[in-house]
This record gives structure tokens, sequence and C-alpha cells, in this order.
């Protein structure tokens, strides 16, 4: 009896942390995206510093919950976009925030509770 009590409870711990850290990276993710999304047409902006320091701190936790591929492509994104900021060219810039919007709904659309997700 005692060993199905804690097997409960092992399992409800587990399910509460799926759950409460998909909920976290929804909420992180569709902030960055909207982020992204409100960025201005053309360079500079200094709202690309305040989206870099965002991923910078969330990467760490991220990193928990999906494979280092996405990651390193959401980190190239964001250089790209940090860089081009920088240089100011605005078809680079244009092109790396597509690219960054991109990226961000490709993570998310891997936290929607799909199939092909589970599977």
């Amino acid at each position: 009896m005692r060993a199905s009590v804690i097997s409960a409870v092992i399992f409800s711990a587990v399910l509460i942390f799926v759950f409460s850290s998909t909920g976290w990276l929804s909420g992180f993710f569709k902030t960055l995206l909207d982020m992204c999304e409100s960025l201005p047409e053309k360079p500079p902006s200094e709202e690309t510093v305040i989206i870099a320091e965002k991923w910078k701190n969330g990467k760490t936790a991220v990193l928990l919950f999906f494979d280092k591929a996405e990651i390193d492509a959401l980190d190239k994104a964001v250089y790209e976009l940090c860089s081009a900021n920088a240089r100011g060219g605005e078809e680079a810039y244009a092109k790396a925030k597509t690219a960054l919007i991109y990226e961000i709904k490709q993570v998310c659309d891997m936290i929607m509770i799909k199939p092909e997700n589970i599977l």
C-alpha cells in the first residue's frame, strides 16, 4: 500500500512539473514572439537588445525541454538579428527578423499537444 501511495505522489509531481513547464514555455515564447513582431521595420532598434537579453535569461531553462539543434537555431537567429541591427542594413535586418520569428513559431509549434509531437 505504501508503494502505491509513493508511486501516486511521484506520478502527480511529474504531471504537475510537465504541465507547469509547458505553461511557462508557452508564455515565454509567446512574449518573445510578441516582442519580435513589434520590432520596427528599420534598424537601429534598442528592442533587439531587450530580446537578446530575454532569450539569454530564459535559454538555460529552455535547454531542459528542447533538443540542442532547436536552441542553436534560435541562438543563431537572435545573433543574426542583433548583428544586422548593429550594422544597420535594412535588408539584412528584415531577413533576420523574419528568420527569428520563424524559429520562435517552430518552437511554439513543438510545445502544442498534437499527435506528431507526442509520438
